[in-house]
């Protein structure tokens, strides 16, 4: 998942703009149905903070992020750098940016969107399956609607919820309760709209 985050963040918050909204809330274990379906075994989170440069304007960006995967010891295998073979994950992430001082992710309800909405203190939520194959070269098909339930993002997990449709037609939804990972997204990552830390060595 990219996009050009810091841009669309300052534009926002120089023009001000909406606010968050969500619909009915599901039930059950995270999943995804239709053709980019994925039974997670495993998750993770992790959070990034960092302030960000862009035109003379400085943006404080936090975001948090949940990882729902069909492949055990997902965390162990995050931080040897390793990408499994012919997996699925479901992603989350949820960027709130502010001018000068980054403002935190706090528990909520947040509308999935290709913009940024917000006057003071703007949001992006997003959400996708990324999948790989036998070399564990990436695709990602990305929502198009939907919400994020985020009910907690401390004490070591992130707990909530999502609801979304998927631009090839798939659903996503389900509750999830994701252990704190110590992922390191350097903060030059963010600010470029890389919301996920590159894959290393491919394991079948």
């Amino acid at each position: 998942m990219r996009r050009a985050l810091l841009s669309m963040l300052v534009s926002v918050l120089v023009a001000c703009g909406g606010s968050d909204s969500g619909d009915a809330r599901p039930t059950g274990p995270i999943s995804a149905t239709g053709p980019s379906a994925v039974t997670p075994v495993d998750s993770l989170s992790f959070g990034a903070e960092g302030v960000c440069a862009s035109g003379g304007t400085n943006v404080g960006i936090s975001a948090v992020a949940v990882f729902s995967a069909d492949v055990s010891n997902l965390c162990s295998m995050a931080l040897a750098n390793q990408s499994k073979a012919n997996s699925r994950a479901i992603m989350l992430m949820v960027i709130r940016g502010a001018l000068n001082t980054p403002p935190g992710v706090p528990p909520g309800k947040y509308t999935i969107t290709q913009d940024p909405t917000g006057t003071t203190v703007v949001t992006l939520a997003a959400a996708a399956v990324d999948s790989t194959d036998a070399s564990c070269a990436g695709t990602s098909v990305d929502a198009t609607s939907g919400t994020i339930w985020l009910d907690s993002t401390s004490g070591g997990r992130v707990t909530g919820a999502v609801d979304a449709m998927l631009a090839d037609g798939s659903h996503l939804g389900g509750t999830f309760d994701a252990p704190a990972c110590a992922i390191s997204l350097p903060v030059a990552d963010l600010c470029a709209g890389t919301w996920v830390p590159p894959g290393g060595t491919c394991v079948p």
